[in-house]
Order: C-alpha cells, then sequence, then structure tokens
C-alpha cells in the first residue's frame, strides 16, 4: 500500500463513485479499481459493499479514512518542508495569527529592506503552534501575545499594548477623544482572536459596567476584524498598535485597563544569532515608536 493508494481510496470515498474518483484524480477507473483491491487484498479486509452499482462505507473503511486523512496531511507536510528547506534562511520567524498583516509590512518588510542580506522566512500560525515550533527548534523566533508557559523556551518581553475602541470613520463615536465604556451599549460589535485571560477580562469589565453588546461576527483573522470595521458593520476592541489604518479611528476607553503583552520566544538554550538578537532590538524599538 502507498501514499498515491491511500489518496485514491480517500477520493472514492469522498464520491462514492469510482468513475468520478478517477475523473477528479485524473486518472483511468481500472487503476482507481485497482488500487482499492489491492487494499482489500493486502490486508485481507473490505471497504466498500457494493450493492446495485452503488458503493456503501463499510466500518473499516470510516475508521480508514480518518487514518488516511491524517497520513496524506502529514505527507504534504513533509514534501513542504523538504521543498522549502532547499533554501537556508538567516531567520526562520513564527508570527502569531494575532497579529494583522501591516505588522508584516511595519515590521519584517521593512527589517529586510533595511537588511538586504538577510533573508527571513516567516511562517504565520496560532499562538500554540508557535510555541510548539519554538520548543521543537522548527523556527529560530517565535512571536506571540500573552502569558506562555516559559517550559522549553527563553522569552523576551517586546512591549505592552492596551486595547482600544476601533470604529468607522463615520461612525456616532469617531469624533470622541475618549469614550465611557456605557457609550457601546447596544452597539454591534467584531471579535478576534482573544486567549482566556484577555477574554475573562473583558467580560468582567463588560458585566461589571452593565454593559450589553450585540457580538454580530467572531472572526480568527485580525485582518477581517478590521476589513468589517472599516466596512461599518461593527466596532472592535482592538490592540492599539494594531489598528492604525485609514478610514479607521481608535478611541481609548474611560477607566478601563485591559492589556495585552507580546514577547518575542526562542528555543530554551539555544544559542541566540547576532541576526536574532538585531530583529527582537528592532521590533522592540517600532513597537514602543507605535505606542
Amino acid at each position: 500500500m502507498t501514499i498515491r493508494d491511500l489518496e485514491i481510496f480517500v477520493e472514492v470515498v469522498r464520491t462514492k463513485n469510482m468513475s468520478q474518483a478517477a475523473k477528479n484524480l485524473s486518472i483511468s477507473q481500472p487503476t482507481v479499481s485497482h488500487a482499492i483491491s489491492q487494499i482489500e487484498k493486502e490486508y485481507s479486509v473490505k471497504l466498500f459493499d457494493r450493492v446495485s452499482k452503488k458503493l456503501y462505507l463499510t466500518d473499516v473503511s470510516l475508521k480508514l479514512f480518518d487514518y488516511a486523512m491524517e497520513l496524506i496531511e502529514k505527507f504534504d507536510q513533509i514534501i513542504l518542508f523538504l521543498q522549502s528547506s532547499s533554501k537556508i534562511y538567516d531567520l526562520n520567524l513564527g508570527l502569531s495569527s494575532s497579529f494583522s498583516s501591516d505588522f508584516l509590512k511595519n515590521i519584517v518588510f521593512e527589517y529586510e529592506k533595511l537588511n538586504p542580506r538577510v533573508q527571513i522566512r516567516t511562517s504565520v500560525k496560532g499562538k500554540t503552534e508557535i510555541i510548539k515550533d519554538s520548543r521543537q527548534g522548527f523556527i529560530n523566533l517565535g512571536i506571540v501575545e500573552g502569558d506562555i508557559a516559559e517550559d522549553g523556551c527563553q522569552c523576551y518581553n517586546l512591549y505592552e499594548d492596551k486595547f482600544c475602541l476601533i470604529v468607522n470613520k463615520n461612525h456616532r463615536l469617531a469624533n470622541k477623544k475618549e469614550i465611557d465604556i456605557k457609550d457601546i451599549n447596544g452597539e454591534k460589535f467584531v471579535l478576534g482572536e482573544f486567549d482566556d485571560e484577555d477574554r475573562k477580562a473583558l467580560l468582567s469589565i463588560l458585566r461589571d459596567h452593565e454593559v450589553i453588546i450585540d457580538l454580530k461576527f467572531m472572526c480568527l483573522s485580525n485582518d477581517m476584524v478590521l476589513n468589517i470595521v472599516k466596512s461599518g458593520q461593527a466596532i472592535s476592541f482592538f490592540p492599539k498598535f494594531l489598528s492604525h489604518f485609514e478610514d479607521l479611528v481608535s478611541i481609548p476607553i474611560k477607566n478601563v485597563n485591559l492589556q495585552r503583552s507580546y514577547k518575542a520566544i526562542v528555543k530554551k538554550d539555544r544559542q541566540i544569532s547576532q541576526v536574532v538578537e538585531d530583529f527582537i532590538d528592532f521590533t522592540k524599538e517600532k513597537l514602543n515608536e507605535e505606542i
């Protein structure tokens, strides 16, 4: 049994039709039939019940489908890793998806422009994945938000940011220099990715001030949050540094101290290169310019 056999099996499960599976994979139907029968023969199992020219999944095929999907995904990751590893980078950077794409423009791209000999590969993932990649040594440097357990990582504080209210420039609150938390009562909101501590703090603030918001959108992508606010469909709580955009206005919230910390992380006991050290210093400087 090969990876290709499993890919064919997965397509047959999805389509429940060998002719359609062959068409989708741009191969002949006999090739599909041979791959399925080969697995059944090699392991003495039955993958499909064939009744009136229709295919029905067996208990074995249902379980095999889950395993096959996991294996194919891992195999694809291996291929991508090997292909990307053919080029040597000075800095493999892992960036939490809580950052907007503007961070790449203001920090990463600018650093490369000032240091043209330095090659940076950037991967954007969830915070948990970035921490895992750092501990396993897959990246030289990770930048994440919030508190983290330092097991397996060295942490460097970058900066502390405050949450503010962001609104479209034509919103009724846009001209205010500061708002009271009660001013947002009943407003439609879009919220991005919050860790547990930030979420608890926000809910506590709203509850203590007896404020009810209409949570219309919840997004993993902060770029999507910003675009929804730009459209005027909703407003949001957002870190101040990440909210400098045309058509948006960021407004401090009176007597509300909701903060988010940002940290650079590297694998514990790993020797920090000069490039990594310089990039951390550059990021600190750029972030604190904006605060």
